[in-house]
Parts: C-alpha cells; structure tokens; sequence
C-alpha cells in the first residue's frame, strides 16, 4: 500500500473509534492524526528496549473496571507478536483482573512510581502506553472519577510515569483515554475544563507526547492496535490481530470473574462504559476489522 491509503485507512479508524456513546461532550476533545502519528514513533523505537502499558482504573470499588484490561491485553499481544519487549503495568488493586486478561506472564504489578523506577531505571524504558489509568487532578493533585468522587485510595501513584506540564521523560509516552481524567489528556485540560461535566475538579495534571481520544477506552487500544499493523504492512500481524479482536468475549468472561465490572453500571457483567458487549462494542470492533481487511 502507498501512503496515502495507509493514512486514509488509518482516519478511518480514527473515525470508527471516536464516538461519544455517553454523550459527555468529548466531541471537542478530538486529536485528529494522532493514531497515525503514534503508531508510527512506536515502530521507530528499539524493539529489544522494554517497553509498557499502564492500566486499570477503580473506579468504584478496589478493582478495576472493564474498560482498559480488554483493549491492553489485546494491544500488548500486539506489541509482542510485532517483536516488541512489551509488559503490561498496573498496580496491586488491579492485579487480579490484569492477570486474568493477560495470555502472557508479561505483567509487572507495582505499588509505587519511584519503586519502578528505581528497577526500570528511564533510559532503559523504551515508551508507556496508558489505557484508561487515572491522572492525578490538576486542581486537588489526587485521583478523580468522572463524578468527581476521590479514588485516592484505590490507584497508585504510577501516573507519575507520565509527564507534567513542559516536562519530558527520556522515552515515549503516548495517553488514551476518553473522559478527561485519564493520563496523558493534561494535554488537553483546557478543552476539558471548558466541555466536560465537572471539568475544573477531574481534569489531569499529566501529559503525554501523543494523545488518542476515543469514545471508550478499549477503543483506542484496538485503534492503535490496527494502525501499527497497517503500517508494519505484515500479512502476518494483521491476522494475528484480526484473531485477538475475536477473543474479547471471552477476555471479558474472564475479567468480569476476576471481579471487573462495568465502569458506569457497577455490575460485573458483561458490558464496558454502560453498553453491552454484543451491540455496540462488536459493531466497532467489527468496523475496525474491516478496515484492517481491506489493507490485507
């Protein structure tokens, strides 16, 4: 494929993953090309370096929801079918529903953000992916739910990871999210401060050199997922991908078992961000599926 395909197959994907289900006003908070753009600092990297998704966010009990495992497992199965070094990264609350999504042992549980630094010391970091983590509130420098309500308690202290404001880490650092308070959309906290419920209580201090918005989570992950396939061009890792895309059912059987639920609703059943997983959620999936087989 020449590139001009490669990137209008990309914007569609851009497209399909960035809807506002729970209409929170997040249309205002679209980071046009950013999915391109980050697939394609990622594929530059040494893929010997470690490198690492952060996830899970509780939201409502000390366990984490539903958005975030799916799209991570699946983008960390990515990575390491790509030849990346890739682990997935969440802290002790998370633990159980992290391990139950992994298919690999790949996974570092971690309480404290300078603990992990002290063992992964920044030069030897490769780039953080974040899925749906929580960043700490610009305004009260503690963790904030959508409804303003203090998480503090239940989310370590691994958004530190990621940058504050004209900071720079020595690796990449790329945020998806969908909400405003998650790491990385510190690079839009304006925006969110002016659009979102509650904006000035939730949004983040923590910033990222490539953010991706998307209408859940998982979204941006399977976004981010299909475009590093596309531009790695292998038939190979397409299919691969293709295949993990048709496991989330049964990922998120194992989740919600492990104590997930969903993040809206509280109810461990089988639904991410108030929607069931057979409606919605498999019609994105199926959609961006699509996309990928018309680059095949």
């Amino acid at each position: 494929m020449n590139s001009k395909l490669i990137k209008e197959s990309i914007s569609k994907i851009e497209e399909i993953i960035f809807q506002d289900p729970g209409n929170r006003g997040i249309s205002s908070l679209y980071q046009q090309n950013n999915l391109y753009l980050s697939s394609l600092e990622i594929l530059k990297t040494p893929k010997e370096k470690k490198s690492y998704i952060l996830t899970g966010f509780c939201c409502l009990s000390p366990s984490c929801e539903t958005d975030g495992p799916l799209g991570s497992s699946i983008l960390n199965s990515t990575l390491n079918n790509l030849g990346y070094n890739n682990y997935l990264l969440t802290d002790s609350f998370s633990e159980k529903v992290i391990k139950a999504s992994s298919k690999t042992n790949k996974i570092i549980i971690e309480n404290s953000y300078e603990k992990f630094l002290e063992k992964n010391p920044e030069k030897e970091i490769s780039f953080i992916i974040s899925v749906e983590r929580p960043g700490r509130s610009l305004k009260t420098k503690d963790y904030r739910t959508m409804k303003g309500n203090n998480i503090s308690n239940q989310n370590a202290n691994l958004d530190l990871l990621f940058p504050g404001e004209k900071e720079k880490k020595n690796y990449l650092t790329i945020g998806i999210g969908d909400g405003g308070n998650e790491c990385g959309t510190g690079n839009i906290y304006k925006e969110v401060q002016k659009y979102i419920n509650l904006g000035n209580d939730i949004c983040t201090d923590r910033f990222c050199d490539y953010l991706i918005m998307s209408g859940v989570s998982n979204w941006g992950a399977l976004g981010l997922c299909s475009s590093l396939v596309i531009l790695n061009g292998d038939l190979n890792s397409k299919i691969f991908f293709i295949d993990e895309c048709y496991c989330q059912k049964n990922l998120l059987e194992k989740i919600v078992s492990a104590g997930s639920y969903d993040g809206v609703t509280g109810k461990g059943e089988l639904s991410v961000d108030g929607m069931l997983f057979d409606n919605q959620h498999l019609d994105v999936i199926e959609n961006i599926v699509k996309v990928v087989k018309e680059t095949m």
